[in-house]
């Protein structure tokens, strides 16, 4: 791609989103002030709609009012009122007209639909618009321009990060993607691997990837260089067949498949500057294994990006994600139930988070843990830490998520593994062979129901088993109940009973 092109789209993305990042930035100032200020936003959207005069908001009311008079609520307690929304389009949960409903990813239950507001889109945008500033004006440098952005095959909601970009600017930037919009219409996994592949492979100069799972690129470099002998035929003859759809790209050159052949990536994408996908809690050790796969200048941990609302986006400046303070309001639990505002909260804690968004969720208990990770420009920086509802319970040991990944990171080398239940044990899976059980189990025992039941001889030690198929096979189990591939993140902690018996196989007998 013509490098004065690039340079000029750069520019013209810096420019645009310099207001909104300064504005942003100033806010990070006084986090109190913003949140304030946002609330009294919500409130007026509140006082219009049937939550609020229900529970007896006023139009004047202030955030001390708001959260005086509304509960705390999960998605049960709201369905009722969504489900009215959805079915009468009035003004029930909020008075903003609902654009359409976004289906969450569905890792952790059954499926919901999330009402979509104006407002909403604006902070999903806004969010991209943050994120992107940072990397042009703090980032490595970008020369080619040329991204792939995560597409996961599927039909309907944001398929990749190039959607959050307004309308201008993705059509401004369609262009430099390398993998078509026409590639998640392959419903197909194994043609959709292998159409991924022969795009990524082709792109010699491939600069930014952008993917929310670290297994989903780990899993595409896995299936790249397996079908390597399939897809080299095609490669070099630029064109490609998948599903009845055709795939054109320039020949790749015998010495980059040679390269891709040997796992030589930094060979296969010379120009490769900046990864981005998520980096901490369950994600953190596929992170490291992919920043040892790829040496790059730059890998970058996501914000913190549920279908529910945006929370959180990396600044490079700041060292970690930085919480949304004008776009979602930002409660945080902790483990004695008290609830705090972003300025009450102390570092290194860990908070249950609760979000009030503008799309009608008031109060939510969004289900994810956080970590204070330290301070920028006055505000708490968050990471996400783990599913607060992640909880494996065979004998009254309580396991979570949280702790569990914090144990796995002490006794596993980087790379994808996962602690299963298993009757009367737990089982490490992991991709590759120099784990240690017996680190884990001792690191377990750090908590204390599970050093009791070890101790009475409920649970025994912990098992492991070397599998280096079971990220495929936790994507594949979930890409069938409707989850999206580059949605699915393998957990430090396996908690769904159908999801142990398929990765773990029939018991042995005996």
């Amino acid at each position: 791609m013509n490098r004065a092109f690039v340079g000029a789209v750069a520019a013209l993305l810096r420019g645009a989103t310099a207001p909104a990042a300064a504005a942003f930035r100033r806010r990070l100032e006084d986090p109190r002030a913003a949140q304030r200020a946002l609330a009294r936003d919500l409130v007026a959207d509140l006082a219009a709609a049937d939550y609020g005069r229900h529970h007896g908001v006023r139009a004047d009311d202030d955030l001390d009012d708001l959260r005086s008079r509304l509960p705390i609520a999960t998605w049960d307690d709201l369905a009722p009122w969504l489900d009215r929304q959805r079915a009468t389009g009035g003004a029930v949960l909020t008075a903003r007209p609902v654009r359409h409903h976004e289906p969450t990813s569905g890792s952790g239950g059954p499926r919901k639909l999330v009402p979509y507001t104006d407002a909403l889109l604006a902070g999903f945008a806004r969010m991209f618009a943050l994120w992107a500033h940072d990397l042009v004006a703090r980032g490595p440098g970008f020369t080619t321009g040329r991204m792939y952005f995560s597409v996961s095959p599927g039909e309907g909601g944001f398929e990749d990060d190039g959607e959050y970009l307004p309308g201008p600017l993705r059509l401004l930037f369609r262009p430099t993607f390398v993998a078509p919009p026409s590639l998640k219409r392959l419903a197909d996994p194994q043609a959709f691997r292998d159409a991924l592949a022969f795009h990524l492979l082709a792109a010699a100069d491939l600069e930014v990837v952008s993917v929310w799972s670290p297994s989903f690129l780990a899993i595409a470099l896995d299936h790249a260089a397996a079908r390597l002998d399939r897809l080299a035929p095609a490669l070099r003859a630029g064109r490609m067949c998948a599903n009845g759809f055709t795939f054109s790209v320039p020949p790749v050159a015998p010495e980059r498949l040679a390269a891709a052949a040997r796992g030589d990536w930094s060979a296969v994408w010379p120009a490769l500057k900046l990864v981005s996908c998520w980096a901490s809690g369950p994600s953190a050790p596929g992170a490291a294994d992919l920043a040892r796969r790829l040496p790059l200048p730059f890998h970058q941990g996501k914000g913190l990006l549920a279908t529910e609302a945006p929370v959180t986006v990396p600044l490079l400046d700041a060292g970690g994600p930085a919480p949304l303070v004008d776009q979602v309001l930002i409660e945080l639990e902790d483990a004695a139930g008290r609830l705090h505002l972003l300025d009450e909260v102390t570092d290194g804690a860990e908070y249950a988070l609760v979000v009030t968004t503008r799309g009608g969720l008031w109060r939510y208990r969004i289900g994810d843990r956080v970590r204070v990770v330290g301070r920028f420009r006055g505000t708490p920086l968050l990471e996400f830490a783990g599913r607060a509802d992640a909880v494996s319970d065979l004998v009254g040991e309580k396991l979570a998520e949280p702790f569990v990944a914090a144990c796995l990171v002490a006794a596993a080398p980087p790379g994808q593994h996962t602690l299963v239940p298993a009757g009367d044990r737990y089982v490490l899976l992991s991709d590759r062979a120099g784990a240690d059980p017996e680190a884990l189990d001792r690191a377990l025992a750090g908590a204390f129901h599970y050093a009791i039941a070890r101790r009475n001889g409920q649970l025994r030690p912990v098992d492991l088993r070397v599998d280096p198929e079971w990220p495929a096979r936790l994507v594949a189990l979930r890409a069938a109940r409707g989850q999206r591939l580059g949605d699915v993140k393998p957990p430090a902690l396996v908690t769904r009973p159908e999801e142990a018996a398929a990765l773990l196989g029939p018991p042995a007998p005996g």
